[in-house]
Formats: C-alpha cells, structure tokens, sequence
C-alpha cells in the first residue's frame, strides 16, 4: 500500500514544528497513525522532543535532506516502509531547499511505497521579506509549495499580513494560502491537492554554521538572558531546553532574530542542557561547521561583544 507524504518546509523559526504538532493531532483525532522524519542541520535533534510524538520516528541529523542527506533519506524511507503507519510527515531543516526534495521523493526506489500529498511551506509574517542573502532560498520555498501557511500574523499589523498574503499568491498563484497563530490553523485549508510541478533550476543552498551550548547543570535567568544577549544580531535561530535555578522542570528557548520566548517544556531532557544557534558561517566558525561549548558555570571569554539589551517578547 502507498502510504501519503506531507513534505514542511520553511525557514528557520518560521513554525514547522509549531504546525507540525498541529497536524499530527488532527491526524490522530481522524483515527490514523502518523510516522515522523525530522531532520536538522544541527547535531542536536531538538525539535524532535519538541515534537512530543509517539510512534514511528526518524532522525536525520547534521545536514538537509535536499542534498548532503539525500541519500540517508531514501533509506530511511525504504526501512520506515516496513512500520505500521498511515501518513508520513517529514519535517525539514530550516535551510533545505524543498525544489531538490521533489527530485528525491520521485526516486523510483519508495515510488511503490509513498507518494507526495502535499508540500507545506512556512513564511513567517513577522520577518517576510527575507534579507537579499536568503532571499532565493525562501522564494524556491514558496514556490515549490502545494500549500502555503502564513504564521506569526499576530505579531504584524493586519496590513502588513495582507500584502504579504499578496505577495505569497503572486509568487505561486497555485497554492492554497492559509494563516496560523501558534500553529493553529483551518485543516480545511490544508486538505490533500496536487503537488505543483518541480520549478525549474536547481536547488539553492545556503551556507550555514551551528553552535551547541551544553550546560551541565541549571543557570539562572540573569546569566541566560546575558549570554543571549552577547550573541550578537547575526544569528537567524537559537532553541533549545534549559532548566533555570529554582525550578523543577525545564523551559524550552525559542529565538527568531532579536525576539526570544520562554516557555515550560513538559518534562525533563537533562542534565546536560543544551542550546543551539544557527546562522551564517561568519556567525561562529567555517561553512558547515558546528562547536559544541559545555558550560560549566558561565565565563566572559565564551561571550560575544554585547549589542544591546536582549527583547523580551512573549512570542515567535
């Protein structure tokens, strides 16, 4: 039996995961068994737990599956045909570019196996248009969409969302174009259509560099919010889940450029704690690269120079 793909994409910290959780209910409240492939392009599988998914999971990790996983991506495929599921959900890094993924899910070798329901690309409202650098990157990711979720719309004026809804239908007048706050969106707005065809060209790759903090014990709010603050303005995306003095459970982190949240994670993943930030090569070391910085304690010479106090915003 076929079994259907949902194909997410969209850059970093635009609300994959966020509509990911989504998705996954609605399908369990249908009475069907969702299966998860989650990839990042750091060493660290974060959105996994963030996720919080109970049944067939796959990880792949430190690359996108648009190109240095492409490979690991069949086979992963190929052993996640064997498991009792019905719909296959795979999650994109931030960074992958969906046009080459179209390619590889066309791949004779699961043809027998899956087909390609729907590609989801997410735009986050508050930070569309991109800068020039990823600007390509973001337009083959709406382009090659079937669907198209406008998130964050609460963070912009109703204006702003509007002539951004513009521009998203302008650019791929085929998909389906709906609006989501948290993740929350119309399911009839996301029903399976036709997958557009490939657009030409080839993939866009973007250069990318991964920092993972690893704290062995808990930190106390000040030391956080200095240590974010001293991490400069370059970064596209910092997450993770950390556990402040004082309490009993962990917080999860989510940062999209200036804007950072705290909020309670539903269980416990440490000790160690880890963060981790994504940005441009220049933003920590060589293209590609990753540094892995256990924090015992907090010290000066692991900080950025500071640039100015860190946003206290209550959401993404």
């Amino acid at each position: 039996m076929r079994r259907p793909i949902t194909l997410i994409a969209g850059f970093l910290g635009s609300g994959k995961t966020t509509l990911l959780r989504r998705l996954l209910a609605l399908e369990r409240a249908a009475g069907r068994r969702p299966a998860l492939l989650m990839n990042e392009a750091g060493p660290v599988a974060i959105d996994t737990l963030l996720a919080q998914h109970q049944g067939p999971l796959r990880e792949l990790l430190e690359g996108c599956l648009c190109c240095t996983l492409q490979g690991d991506l069949l086979l992963t495929l190929t052993e996640l045909a064997r498991e009792p599921f019905d719909h296959l959900f795979v999650e994109t890094s931030g960074i992958a570019d969906p046009v080459d993924l179209l390619d590889a899910l066309a791949s004779p070798e699961i043809l027998d196996s899956f087909w390609l329901a729907r590609v989801v690309s997410v735009v986050d409202a508050a930070v569309y248009p991109p800068p020039p650098s990823l600007a390509d990157l973001v337009d083959h990711q709406i382009r090659a969409a079937s669907h198209l979720v406008l998130s964050k719309t609460d963070l912009v004026d109703p204006s702003a969302a509007n002539r951004t809804e513009t521009l998203l239908r302008t650019l791929n007048p085929t998909a389906t174009v709906a609006r989501a706050i948290h993740g929350d969106v119309d399911p009839i707005g996301l029903e399976v259509g036709s997958v557009p065809e490939r657009p030409a060209g080839s993939g866009v790759h973007v250069g990318v560099a991964t920092q993972v903090w690893e704290f062995p014990e808990p930190i106390a709010r000040d030391d956080l919010d200095a240590l974010l603050a001293g991490l400069g303005m370059d970064i596209w995306r910092l997450k993770g889940i950390i556990r402040l003095v004082g309490e009993t459970t962990d917080t999860v982190v989510q940062g999209v450029g200036p804007r950072v949240r705290y909020y309670p994670y539903p269980g416990t993943v440490g000790p160690p704690w880890r963060l981790v930030t994504i940005g441009p090569p220049s933003s920590s070391g060589a293209e590609g690269a990753f540094s892995r910085r256990p924090l015992n304690g907090l010290s000066e010479d692991l900080w950025h120079t500071p640039r100015g106090p860190l946003p206290d915003s209550r959401d993404l």
